[in-house]
């Protein structure tokens, strides 16, 4: 990752400014991975402007808020998970927009009568690249990437 240019990027924003802006996108982070993991898809969409892009791989991708949430509550919605995300590294490219890159990890279970406990397990892991907005004093999602890294094979 080149952070040389990061210097001139974040001379105009500054000081409590660039840490306030900073901590409000880590915050919309946290609340994006609860309220997946709450199923709070109302509260989610309000998290990603109208026309957000995202793709996420399995689930392919989406123009538009309203069509990443219907896809993702239809995937999720009964099943049980577990999103972290972490070790942000936001750069702010003006005091309206930013971009951010974090580690993830997430665990889901889905009922599964053919299971011996009843449910079907998955853990994955990977990197979200998104981009932010500032809108009305709010930062919201304005595009997201899920860069999933899977292991390789395993020896011995």
């Amino acid at each position: 990752m080149d952070t040389r240019d990061r210097p001139a990027v974040m001379a105009s924003v500054k000081g409590i400014e660039a840490l306030e802006a900073i901590e409000a996108i880590r915050q919309l982070k946290a609340r994006y991975c609860l309220c997946v993991d709450g199923q709070r898809w109302d509260e989610l969409r309000e998290l990603f402007t109208p026309e957000a892009a995202t793709d996420t791989g399995g689930q392919g991708r989406s123009r538009g808020r309203d069509s990443f949430v219907d896809k993702v509550s239809t995937l999720l919605t009964g099943a049980v998970t577990l999103h972290v995300a972490g070790m942000p590294f936001i750069t702010l490219q003006s005091s309206t927009a930013a971009h951010g890159i974090w580690t993830m990890e997430d665990r889901l279970w889905f009922p599964d009568a053919a299971a011996p406990d009843g449910w079907r397990h998955w853990q994955g892991s990977g990197r979200y690249h998104e981009d932010y907005v500032r809108v009305q004093g709010r930062w919201l999602i304005r595009t997201m990437r899920l860069e999933r890294v899977e292991p390789g094979p395993r020896h011995g």
